[in-house]
């Protein structure tokens, strides 16, 4: 939709329509996704609405990298003077405009300032103080992004807060270690001692540091004060300013990142140490969370008392709203008629807006069948205009075959194959599907061309491995298992190879 050459390299919009028929949004610098009309709403929404809702009088807000714009947008909401909003890299001002339908076209506000410029110069040239910083800049594993989170950076934002102003830094540490974000945190708790790190309520490894000038703590009257413009948002259903207090990992970020090293301009320890683990699991990041200092007992009264079901649908809306990927577990044994009522219309919303592959995240059988009623009334509608797609052929035959409808799954499945094939993943399907009729022999057919494909394709080498033992081929079962073992840690290939071995 969009291509421009800026300071930084190239930028693109790409516009996607999905298998349910959902036109989606997609803003890449130099080839990488920044920010999205949907999957990314999470975050873009959160790092405004977390300072706005906390701060009882937001009136100068500076944001430090525009992406979408969608952050930009939802500020906007509440009652501030000015938004000045700095971006380095014109072509992703343009780029911004294909966003409008989703950050409340926030470049047409008056009390919008586009500023063409390096965020950490502009702090450091000017005069002009800010009640709310709010920084997104790209991730730190590319070139020079580092500096924006240096001891220095930090400072210099620190000073043109005013008195109980509140700085947000996002980080995503899906391509980290634990050093590296200690790293950050380290950093971030030695300028802001008054701070704490927030998690993102769809999962994965979005993180919020928040970083408060002064020594008063997030006030949950103000919060519920502001929660008004808050209700404002197309992008998120904030019910309970509670909720957000769910989010926090940590109100001790000095404590938790305690063994990290401090990131400064002289010493850039995270230039190097970022791009250096892009590829490594953050997998250890997760269990050092949990085994380090925690909350205080003020931020754990709050917690609890909005620890109930009614808070646990409030925060499957909030998720909802925000397109996660995953459903929240909830226990409704004890649900009254209208909580049920309640859950099930929220199963339908998050159904409506993405492909689910695992119903057993919904809580019961009736839960599972309402998902899989909407997304096959989704799908089936989009393929009367679109009956070319064929990864929408794939996901229909895959919803089919959950239903134990294996006609109707043949039947887009073979649809899914005819329109692409040479995906690995059509022929993968068709074989889980021969495996579910019990048509092995179809079914060793369809995993030996999908692994033809795609030697690598894990799922097809452990079925194979399976289908071998259902022979009493042991050996070619313990091929086919270290095929798996040589491209992931695989549980389910460790745990079968043990039991042949």
């Amino acid at each position: 939709m969009f291509y421009g050459d800026g300071i930084g390299g190239f930028t693109t919009v790409e516009k996607h329509t999905d298998s349910m028929g959902t036109i989606r949004y997609t803003m890449l610098n130099s080839g990488k996704p920044d920010a999205t009309s949907h999957d990314a709403a999470a975050t873009q929404a959160l790092l405004a609405h977390i300072p706005l809702v906390f701060h009882p009088s937001p009136a100068n807000v500076v944001i430090l990298g525009l992406g979408s714009g969608m952050t930009a947008g939802e500020v906007l909401h509440y009652p501030v003077r000015r938004v000045d909003v700095l971006e380095i890299n014109e072509q992703v001002i343009k780029a911004a405009h294909f966003f409008d339908d989703w950050n409340n076209r926030f470049a047409e506000d008056p009390r919008t300032r586009i500023i063409v410029q390096d965020g950490r110069n502009h702090l450091l040239l000017s005069r002009m103080q800010y009640d709310v910083v709010i920084s997104e800049p790209y991730n730190p594993w590319m070139a020079g992004m580092a500096s924006l989170y240096t001891q220095e950076s930090f400072e210099t934002i620190r000073e043109r807060l005013n008195d109980g102003g509140i700085f947000i830094q996002w980080v995503n540490a899906g391509r980290m270690d634990w050093p590296t974000l200690a790293m950050v945190g380290k950093t971030f708790a030695e300028v802001f001692s008054n701070s704490l790190m927030m998690v993102s309520p769809v999962g994965g490894a979005d993180f919020f540091f928040v970083g408060i000038k002064g020594n008063d703590p997030l006030r949950l009257s103000v919060a519920e004060g502001n929660l008004g413009f808050a209700s404002r948002s197309k992008v998120m259903r904030l019910a309970d300013a509670r909720l957000l207090y769910h989010l926090i990992l940590t109100d001790r970020v000095a404590a938790m990142f305690a063994d990290g090293v401090i990131h400064s301009d002289d010493r850039p320890y995270l230039e190097f140490a970022a791009p250096r683990h892009l590829y490594a699991s953050s997998r250890g990041i997760a269990n050092e969370l949990k085994q380090r200092p925690r909350i205080s007992e003020a931020t754990a009264a709050i917690i609890e008392s909005s620890s109930n079901l009614e808070t646990a649908l409030n925060m499957a809306e909030l998720s909802t709203s925000m397109f996660a990927p995953e459903f929240p577990a909830i226990d409704l044994a004890a649900a009254t008629p209208q909580q049920m009522s309640r859950y099930r219309s929220l199963v339908r919303e998050f159904c409506a807006k993405r492909v689910i592959e695992n119903y057993m995240m919904f809580y019961d059988d009736r839960s599972r069948e309402i998902c899989a009623d909407v997304q096959t009334g989704f799908i089936e509608r989009h393929l009367v205009d679109s009956p070319g797609d064929g990864r929408a052929w794939g996901e229909l035959g895959a919803i089919y075959a959950k239903r134990r409808q294996f006609d109707k799954a043949y039947m887009a499945l073979e649809r899914y194959i005819a329109a692409k094939p040479d995906e690995p993943n059509a022929h993968f399907r068709m074989g889980v599907l021969m495996v579910m009729r019990k048509s092995f022999d179809r079914a060793r057919g369809q995993f030996q061309k999908t692994v033809s494909l795609n030697p690598d394709h894990t799922g097809a080498l452990l079925y194979l491995a399976k289908l071998s033992l259902l022979e009493g081929d042991k050996a070619a079962a313990i091929r086919k298992l270290n095929q798996v073992l040589a491209v992931e840690k695989n549980p389910e290939a460790e745990a079968l190879l043990r039991r042949i071995e």
